[in-house]
């Protein structure tokens, strides 16, 4: 299950490297994520470039939000009841082949509105069963000990990918077009599923937990009867659900347009944006971690305040001069 070394790592943020399939599922995983964030401009670009329409973009965010929100709950009963590498496996490889058909589409010219829909619903449904697998795999590849550092190594792959991957993009996309944008997504996926593939064994204890289990529909009734009797595990899902859709759908829905009519400047100015967003993450992530930080309710709060004012702070530069 593990590279056994003689000697304890000096760091122990990288300590579930030590074993040999996490590194694998790691690697694999931290390039996929690469081309999940180069996917983000590209897809952004390639709506704009077909339609230059927001409201196109919105349907295509929507079908993906709505399909993933749709599925999410029943995408984690699965992980717990059928093998997780598959499960990843087939996520990533199917993944895999969808957008590098919207790849070579674009590349014959052949490409329409309606084939971005389906590959948001598509990315949306295999995420909703994707996410919760991967997420519960750590205590299948290393040891009790490294749990810490195997989930503090998947948060950094997927903080990585939403901090370069946007530059990627933007700059495949500016130097040949948004279809080499969706290739390079479709490879990084490709390599991923290769990654799982080279796996050798998994700790499959985790993975009896169905016999255990009734059915699918009880499941479901007892995890919606949790959250609606908790009003803490309600405040928690809602208000950061809508809070990340009018993020979202003011960044992913208007900015292609506000860049390319308002600023009129090219995607590079896109995948920045993206860049930066994530980089005030990762900083934000480490002061929250590092420090003890009084009142976090009430910093909570004033940070969405911040994100807003940051947000209105977009609109600043629209008066003709």
């Amino acid at each position: 299950m593990s590279i056994q070394l003689a000697n304890q790592p000096r760091f122990r943020f990288v300590q579930a490297l030590r074993y040999r399939s996490f590194a694998l599922v790691w690697t694999g995983q931290t390039i996929s994520a690469l081309g999940d964030g180069a996917y983000v401009p590209a897809l952004a670009w390639q709506v704009l470039v077909l339609t230059h329409s927001g409201t196109a973009m919105g349907i295509v965010l929507a079908a993906t939000t709505v399909a993933r929100l749709t599925f999410l709950l029943v995408g984690g009963l699965v992980a717990d009841r059928f093998p997780r590498r598959l499960l990843l496996f087939w996520s990533d490889a199917l993944r895999a082949v969808i957008v590098l058909t919207i790849a070579g589409l674009g590349w014959s010219h052949q490409l329409q509105v309606w084939h971005l829909v389906v590959l948001g619903v598509t990315f949306g449904v295999i995420g909703a069963f994707f996410m919760p697998a991967y997420r519960a795999m750590p205590p299948q590849l290393v040891e009790k000990a490294a749990f810490p550092s195997a989930n503090a190594l998947i948060e950094l792959s997927g903080q990585l990918g939403q901090l370069l991957g946007p530059l990627l993009g933007a700059g495949l996309v500016a130097a040949s077009s948004p279809s080499t944008a969706f290739a390079f997504d479709g490879v990084t996926f490709a390599v991923s599923a290769l990654s799982l593939l080279a796996i050798r064994s998994v700790n499959t204890t985790a993975e009896t937990q169905h016999e255990r289990s009734i059915s699918v529909r009880s499941d479901l009734r007892a995890a919606f009867g949790l959250i609606l009797h908790s009003p803490w595990l309600l405040t928690t899902i809602l208000i950061p659900a809508f809070g990340n859709a009018s993020f979202g759908g003011s960044m992913i829905v208007a900015l292609p347009k506000l860049v390319h009519d308002v600023y009129g400047t090219g995607v590079w100015l896109l995948g920045m944006v993206g860049t930066a967003i994530a980089a005030g993450r990762i900083a934000a992530a480490f002061l929250v971690g590092q420090f003890r930080l009084p009142r976090r309710g009430v910093l909570a709060f004033c940070a969405d305040i911040v994100a807003a004012l940051a947000i209105l702070a977009f609109v600043l530069p629209v008066a003709d001069n």
